[in-house]
Parts: C-alpha cells; structure tokens; sequence
C-alpha cells in the first residue's frame, strides 16, 4: 500500500562508473501498482503522476564524496517506445519509437525533450523506507518445448507454444520483418481441450483458453523496426502467470 510505505532500492553501481570519462544516468517510468490496473478496481488506484526519485553517492578514495539527486535540472522525455503498460494487461512497444543513446553521456537532447516538473510530495504516497525482503528476480530461463499453428475460431491462424509449467515470467523473442509489423505475444495457463461449442468453449481445440483471464489482456505487443540484423524484444513493466504463449 503506497499511501502505507513505498520502498527504494539501493544498488553498488562502482562496476558501471566509467573512472575516466563521462558517465550519465537515465530511467524508464511504468505504471506498476501505482497507477496501473489493479484487479477489478481499476488503474488509478493511487494516483495519476508517475513520479522518479534518486540518489548516487559517490565515494572517491580519500574518502571525499560528491552526491548527486533528481531535481529541476533533469530533462525528460514523454514519447518513447513503451507506448502503454500494465501488470494484468500488458506492454506494448513501438521500436520505431526508440532514442538510440538517450541513457549514454554526451546525449544531445532536442526540442521533444523539456525540463521534469519537480514536487516536494507525490500524491498518496506514505514514508519512503528501505526494501522490505527480496526484489523480483530472474531465477530461470525456459525454452519452449513445443510449438503448433492453429486456427482460432475467429479464422486468425496463430502459433501455440508450449513451456512445459505453468511460472510467473515475460518472453524474449528474436524476430526480423518490417517495419511496422506487430507482433502480438497472448498469455495463458491451459488450452481449449473441446471443439467450438461444447462445454462453454468459445475457441477451437487446441486454441488458448483465456475465459479465466475474465476483462485482462495479458497481451504483450512489439511493434518492429525494420532492423535488417534482427531485433530482440523483453518486456520491461509487465509479467504473466502462464505455460502456453500465442503469436
């Protein structure tokens, strides 16, 4: 409960500081809790601003430090390739949309990009206190063990994949086409296992079963680029409880 607690998180970024040369520091937004879909009360729950505090400290070896914070003279930039995304929904990312160098020293921001608005209080959010137990991690990496083209009932021919478990995680596809193609990446945990109108199935056999998910997408989308080399997709704010990925 924000309104409760919100906790920070603390990192040793020496191995990331470049010791001769320039170093900068950049950050991506997403929803999370705050202000992304909740269940069945909605998004908004706590509030609508997203909001972006930090601090490095940096400790040279005769001891002397130098601090540096988020205030007004960070700059900001409101149209980046994460176009939407939720926890219960999903992400949708628009590669076209990407800033290549945006988080990298010597960045020459241009018109879009303007001066953050700062606050002393974010809305409903209670004392800032240290991580409580551990952070979400990657413990395992999954390949799919199977993979089948099927026709949904809406006549859409898709590809089933099949991980093996049901786990909590997000994919990462490899993909190659044109630029503006989009990918669509649906989650679910069991398939339909009954042709179109037998037990309250609304798919064909074999199609991703989904009535559970009730209103929630769990739909990632990964709108390409048009890179001739590849490119390669991880959703960043979103994860899902799944064993069975439609594209």
């Amino acid at each position: 409960d924000y309104m409760i607690n919100t906790m920070y998180q603390t990192f040793d970024v020496t191995d990331m500081v470049i010791e001769n040369g320039a170093n900068a520091i950049g950050a991506m937004l997403g929803e999370g809790w705050y202000s992304g879909n909740i269940a069945h009360v909605g998004g908004d729950r706590f509030g609508t601003d997203l909001a972006f505090i930090a601090k490095l400290v940096v400790t040279y070896e005769n001891g002397e430090t130098d601090v540096i914070v988020t205030d007004d003279s960070w700059q900001c930039f409101t149209d980046g390739p994460i176009t939407d995304n939720n926890f219960l929904d999903g992400e949708k990312y628009d590669a076209r949309k990407e800033v290549p160098g945006w988080n990298e020293a010597g960045f020459a921001v241009g018109d879009s990009w303007r001066q953050v608005n700062t606050a002393d209080s974010v809305q409903n959010i209670g004392e800032l206190i240290a991580q409580v137990g551990p952070t979400v991690t990657q413990v395992d990496t999954l390949q799919a063990q199977s993979v089948n083209k099927v026709t949904r009932a809406d006549g859409e021919e898709v590809f089933i994949y099949d991980f093996g478990q049901n786990f909590a995680g997000v994919v990462s596809i490899n993909v190659t086409g044109e630029a503006g193609e989009t990918i669509s990446l649906r989650h679910g945990e069991m398939l339909n296992d009954a042709p179109k109108g037998e037990h309250g199935c609304d798919d064909n056999e074999g199609t991703l079963y989904d009535a559970n998910l009730r209103t929630f997408k769990a739909i990632d989308t990964y709108t390409l680029k048009g890179d001739p080399e590849g490119e390669t997709y991880t959703p960043r704010f979103t994860f899902h409880g799944f064993r069975y990925l439609e594209i």
